[in-house]
């Protein structure tokens, strides 16, 4: 079916036409939703629909055909409820990409995060928003992730490196004193194990109760962060629930905090500043070692978690 002079839609499923036609009329791009869908009428190879060996015969003839005639082809794939894709692993080992297209269904903001590219980085990430004609790149993300913070208790900024590009993150605390044996710790975006860390630290050195208190974190904006130079802004927003007192506002944290209650410099640290003083963020909360930080008064240089205390009251 001709939609346009450059685009052509088929609602045909089986494999061996899709080939044929594809041989047939040399399109620049095949693109394929979704591979799960195909069905091979081959009897020497049937399979049904979605299983492994079918998903493996799909695959492996949608390679040859993409290299044989030059023909780039992108297909779709399900993928379970864990986000992993579905089927065995051998789909991701034959094709040169994997991407996902993810998103939070409250946000109009879709990520494209690659997590194999033979011919390219896997660490950028791209940002699109979904409008009534489709998608549409989203060039100044961090001034949509902003939009969305609240000056609050419980709420701290920090900035999580995607590739080359800074992203201007919020991360959200509540600290409840606890009705039950076992205090919950319910925590997304980031790993359950650092934030127990951190809390564990700053019980520790801080003699907060935090052990009595139900946990629950989250990442705004469906982002996941994985580095710790987020550590700093984990252990303030806890603490800024906990006393129920708010950051200081248009502030942000950047550091990591060791065992010992140290709060460590970050690496790639200039982009980020960078970053937040475009945005107007003129706080920025980092460790005391921290090299080429710039001199000012909204620089507040800290060397261990026991001066995060001066921030809150604590009576």
């Amino acid at each position: 079916i001709p939609i346009s002079e450059q685009l052509r839609f088929s609602d045909c499923a089986d494999l061996a036409t899709i080939i044929a036609t594809t041989q047939h009329e040399k399109p620049a791009v095949l693109i394929v939703d979704s591979i799960q869908n195909c069905t091979i009428t081959d009897s020497e190879r049937s399979a049904l629909p979605g299983s492994q060996s079918h998903l493996k015969q799909a695959g492996f003839a949608l390679m040859q055909l993409a290299k044989q005639n030059n023909i780039t082809v992108i297909v779709t794939g399900h993928i379970t409820k864990d986000g992993q894709m579905a089927g065995p692993k051998l789909l991701e080992h034959i094709v040169d990409g994997v991407f996902y297209l993810q998103g939070e269904d409250r946000w109009h903001v879709r990520m494209l995060r690659s997590v194999k590219n033979r011919f390219g980085t896997i660490d950028e990430l791209g940002f699109f928003e979904m409008e009534s004609g489709g998608l549409r790149p989203l060039a100044n993300i961090n001034a949509h992730l902003l939009s969305q913070t609240t000056h609050a208790p419980g709420a701290a900024l920090t900035c999580s490196l995607e590739g080359t590009r800074p992203l201007l993150i919020e991360l959200q605390a509540l600290c409840v004193t606890t009705k039950f044996a076992m205090p919950q710790r319910v925590v997304t975006g980031v790993d359950p194990k650092r934030v127990l860390l951190i809390a564990a630290i700053l019980e520790k050195y801080l003699h907060v109760s935090l052990s009595s208190f139900d946990i629950f974190f989250r990442v705004s904006g469906g982002c996941t962060i994985k580095e710790s130079a987020s550590d700093l802004a984990i252990a303030l927003a806890l603490l800024s629930s906990f006393f129920q007192h708010p950051l200081p506002e248009k502030s942000i944290a950047l550091g990591e905090i060791s065992l010992t209650g140290q709060i460590k410099p970050i690496s790639t640290f200039t982009p980020r500043l960078k970053e937040a003083a475009t945005f107007g963020l003129s706080t920025c909360f980092i460790s005391a070692e921290q090299q080429q930080a710039p001199k000012g008064a909204s620089i507040h240089k800290l060397k261990n978690v026991y001066e995060l205390l001066t921030l809150f009251p604590t009576e």
